[in-house]
């Protein structure tokens, strides 16, 4: 069971480190803001500093040294980080021009820095000390950012099916993609909350529940799958994708 999460973990990781490689890349060759940030928020959040993080989660979360704590330590700088490329991904794509938006972004990311800044001020390296107010709000912080992505991905969708229902042209790509955008943003935000728990877990009992690392295993596997259906789609996909829409028409 160990072996299988590992593997959904690593899965993740790597689907996310070359999705993040190529939408980074083809932003700065297309100018896309909106690639770029999605670029960076994916190689924070579910590559890089995701892979950073699972190298002491491997060796174990009682062993500390230098090398793990380092680890650790850019793991969470980066993974923060890509939160807040995500938040700007949210504004830019979502609601452009808005500054209420931009207001709200801004706050949520400022909670992101304040708490982690925190957490290291007080020597808490692995972002496990459940008693302190900065782990629950970079964790609450972290939670309204997906949140928030998923939600305007689901409403854009809406917003798409609507422009059907009056007989307006939609391309079914980018309904499937925002789709699979949202459920990403639900699989993350189910995962980080099974990470709470399975911290809050260990800190009063010193154990890890097995049960509750293959609930996240499997929101990371989920993850991994949407990033990969969204931005990546096999052909056999696409056309099984378009014989849907083909048959509804």
């Amino acid at each position: 069971m160990q072996a299988l999460g590992a593997l959904c973990h690593v899965f993740y990781g790597i689907v996310s480190l070359v999705l993040g490689i190529r939408l980074l890349l083809r932003g700065v060759r297309t100018k896309s803001a909106a690639e770029r940030l999605l670029g960076l928020a994916l190689l924070g959040v579910g590559g890089i500093g995701f892979l950073c993080m699972l190298v002491p989660a491997a060796i174990g979360p009682e062993v500390e040294t230098p090398v793990t704590i380092a680890f650790s330590v850019v793991g969470r700088i980066l993974v923060d980080s890509g939160m807040i490329a995500m938040l700007a991904f949210t504004v830019v794509v979502f609601r452009p021009g808005q500054p209420v938006a931009r207001r709200l972004a801004m706050g949520l990311a400022g909670i992101l820095v304040a708490s982690v800044g925190a957490m290291f001020a007080a020597g808490d390296w692995w972002g496990r000390d459940v008693a302190s107010v900065a782990f629950w709000a970079e964790m609450l912080g972290a939670q309204c950012v997906l949140a928030w992505a998923a939600g305007e991905a689901w409403h854009y969708r809406l917003k798409l099916r609507r422009r059907e229902a009056l007989g307006l042209v939609s391309d079914p790509e980018v309904q499937n993609r925002v789709l699979l955008w949202a459920g990403f943003g639900l699989a993350q935000f189910c995962m980080m909350a099974g990470v709470a728990l399975a911290t809050c877990i260990f800190a009063s009992t010193g154990r890890i529940f097995l049960g509750l690392d293959a609930v996240i295993s499997a929101c990371g596997l989920s993850s991994a799958v949407c990033l990969w259906l969204a931005f990546w789609p096999p052909r056999a996909f696409r056309h099984w994708l378009n014989e849907i829409v083909s048959q509804s028409t």
